[in-house]
Order: C-alpha cells, then structure tokens, then sequence
C-alpha cells in the first residue's frame, strides 16, 4: 500500500503539536542544549500556534500516513518572502518533518514530490526553505530533489543564533 497524503484540519491539532516536537526534536536534539530545545518547542509546537497556522488563509499542513498512522507533515506557507526571493510566486515549505523510524525508506522522496506537485498546482513557480548549514543529511536531501542555495539567514534556536541556508527549487 501507497504512503497517503492529506490535508490536515483543525481535528489534527494535537497529533500536529505532537509529531512537530517528536520530529524537531529527535533531528535536533543532539547539537543543541536542552534549555534551548525546550525554549523553541514550547515557542513553536503548541496548540495555540498550530491552530493560528491551520486559521491562516496562506498556509497548509499536509500529513503523509502509512497504514493510517501519520508518519510525517509539511507545513506551508504563501506569504509573500520577496525580500528572500524576489518571488511572489514562490512557496515557503517552512516545516518538513519525517518519523526517525521512517527515514531512509523513500518516504521522504515521495512525501517531496508530492508536496512540489501540490504547490505547482497552486500557482506557484518555486519552492524555498531554510535549512540549518549544519544538517547535512537534510542538505544532501534537498540537493538531490533540485534546490539549489540562493542565500543565508539567522535562525534563531531558544538563545543560539544559527545560520541557516536558503534554498530554492524553480517549479516548471
């Protein structure tokens, strides 16, 4: 059976909050302090911020299931980034999260280029993200599905100031 991705609705909240701080914090956990992984997660994998972005007219969460249980999600957004990308018609893929145990399995690959498709058909001719110059392994990834880094910028982790890469895949 195929992997399935669906959109997900305000009825996903909690699995939402959940699997975004399993996933962010397994990829990260390891070279970041404790208080500072604490500090961001509670920040950014709540409730409160998670139903914002489901309420937000320009972002998207997609949920990629395997036998009904959800394996990884994709947060996106249309806001306008021109100061990044000089592209009003590009699409931020500001979260793309896969379970640890699902890794290496193609899942990732096929969850990408079910996500590019998806912003293709809605009229965008790009897809950008940061990525912090750190996680190669994500890197390395993103290379292989046609991003290429078109710049840098601070990224900010509970205190630690980060540098993350900015890379963009033109959508034809």
């Amino acid at each position: 059976m195929k992997p399935v991705v669906e959109q997900a609705t305000l009825n996903d909240v909690e699995l939402l909050v959940t699997l975004g701080n399993k996933t962010f914090y397994d990829t990260f956990h390891q070279q970041n302090t404790e208080t500072d992984m604490q500090m961001f997660l509670s920040a950014n994998f709540n409730k409160e911020i998670i139903t914002e972005a489901l309420l937000h007219p320009n972002k998207t969460y997609w949920l990629l299931k395997e036998d009904d249980k959800v394996i990884g999600y994709c947060r996106l957004s249309k806001e306008n980034h021109a100061s990044f990308t000089n592209d009003i018609h590009s699409t931020e893929i500001e979260q793309f999260y896969l379970d640890t145990a699902y890794k290496g399995k193609g899942y990732g690959s096929y969850f990408m280029q079910i996500i590019l498709q998806k912003i293709k058909e809605s009229g965008c001719n790009a897809a950008w993200f940061g990525v912090w110059e750190h996680n190669t392994t994500a890197i390395q990834f993103y290379k292989k599905h046609g991003f290429i880094k078109f710049a840098e910028h601070d990224f900010v982790l509970g205190t630690d100031v980060q540098n993350d890469w900015l890379m963009m895949k033109q959508l034809y």
